[in-house]
């Protein structure tokens, strides 16, 4: 089953990661990033971008988090025109950073308020393992 992916965060490793999930048929959904050749060659792939990630998160069933760490993550998620912002029940997020336990547990426990689903999911290897599809998450 194909799902629509929110990708906030398409930089070293997420472009790699966005790119791969397009390749197994997966719709995804981009917002823009630093590097704005990311975005480019991953709308390029067919991936659409979105303004914010409020955007992203009301159009996908799940949204990947793919920023560096603990304070990126609050503020994508929580900003005024943030992850939150946008979900719906019965949808996913999950976080690829390496986040701080506690900011792990105040995500968490604002999404299950929700009813949205949240997973704490980091990442290992490098920006050449996410490219080939090769990435360790630990779960």
């Amino acid at each position: 089953m194909a799902l629509k992916i929110g990708l906030v965060g398409a930089g070293k490793m997420g472009a790699g990661i966005g790119s791969n999930l397009m390749k197994k048929g997966h719709a995804l959904f981009v917002v823009a990033h630093h590097s704005r050749q990311v975005v480019d060659d991953l709308v390029g792939q067919g991936a659409r971008e979105l303004t914010t990630p409020q955007d992203i998160a009301a159009e996908a069933d799940v949204v990947l988090l793919c920023v560096t760490g603990s304070p990126a993550v609050e503020a994508v998620m929580f900003a005024r025109d943030g992850v939150v912002a946008g979900l719906g029940e019965g949808k996913l997020v999950i976080d690829c950073s390496t986040g701080e336990p506690g900011m792990v547990d105040r995500v968490g426990k604002a999404l299950a308020e929700m009813n949205v689903d949240f997973v704490d999911a980091p990442l290992a290897r490098t920006p050449v393992e996410a490219a080939s599809g090769t990435l360790n998450t630990m779960v």
